[in-house]
């Protein structure tokens, strides 16, 4: 019986694989709409919610390539605040001040896909450009999800965990579609002062994502998390219920951004 079962297998055509990956080249240029949306209730003596929802215009452009690592331009060309009534002047103009301002990212391929590291003596202007990583390098036609995981610094506290598993929805011609549930997971963080906790709680709404296979880019990615922070500074307790929501839309052109 083992016999027969071993040869069954040894007779199996192999899965074919296929990859999700983004594909870059010197002087490639686009633009990426990369769109916020926080919610924050803060709870002590009495109930504070704060709202922020923000656009990032964003122009990428692939410098140069050695040995397969690709050097990447990230200018942030605009700022958009959608809410500036409840986002409030201060909140708008810490993040308009970043408007035009450029970082640089070695693009490193490995075995799960690709990373995004800052170049070597660069100061860390901007946040990691996580689009550009998402995906894997091996699907194959008997596996319907891969797990993606990014680490994500939260100030100067550490790094947390954004655990994601993206599920195929359906292929439509060269489209890939999938569904993306992310779990963000944290260490706790403890100075002198303070403790910092993370109590991750589950979306019921699913992310999408969609992957153009002629193109070898994502054409949208869009994931939600849901927690509660709890924080102790001197003896006194807080709560933070955070809801967050982030999209990104590529276009091959610089698009329309009023």
């Amino acid at each position: 019986m083992n016999c027969v079962i071993f040869l069954t297998l040894l007779l199996q055509p192999p899965a074919n694989q296929e990859s999700v990956l983004w594909s870059f080249k010197v002087g490639q240029e686009f633009f990426v709409e990369e769109t916020q949306r926080h919610l924050f209730q803060a709870k002590n003596t009495a109930l504070v919610t704060s709202y922020f929802d923000y656009t990032y215009l964003w122009r990428y452009f692939i410098v140069s390539e050695k040995n397969g690592q690709f050097t990447l331009q990230a200018t942030l060309e605009k700022v958009r605040v959608n809410n500036p009534n409840e986002a409030g002047a201060k909140a708008i103009e810490a993040l308009k001040q970043h408007e035009g301002s450029k970082s640089s990212w070695l693009l490193v391929r490995n075995e799960t896909g690709w990373t995004a590291e800052p170049v070597p003596g660069e100061r860390g202007r901007h946040a990691v450009p996580y689009f550009l990583t998402v995906g894997t390098p091996r699907l194959t036609d008997q596996q319907d999800s891969w797990n993606q995981l990014w680490k994500v610094p939260i100030a100067d506290w550490g790094d947390a965990n954004m655990d994601m598993t993206i599920t195929i929805k359906q292929r439509v011609n060269d489209r890939l579609l999938t569904t993306v549930r992310t779990k963000m997971e944290w260490p706790v963080g403890k100075t002198s002062t303070s403790l910092l906790e993370f109590q991750p709680n589950g979306s019921t709404l699913a992310g999408l994502g969609e992957f153009d296979f002629t193109r070898s880019r994502w054409v949208f990615f869009e994931f939600r998390i849901e927690g509660i922070w709890q924080v102790t500074r001197q003896g006194v307790s807080g709560s933070l219920k955070q809801n967050s929501y982030c999209a990104y839309r590529l276009f091959e052109r610089r698009p329309a951004f009023p």
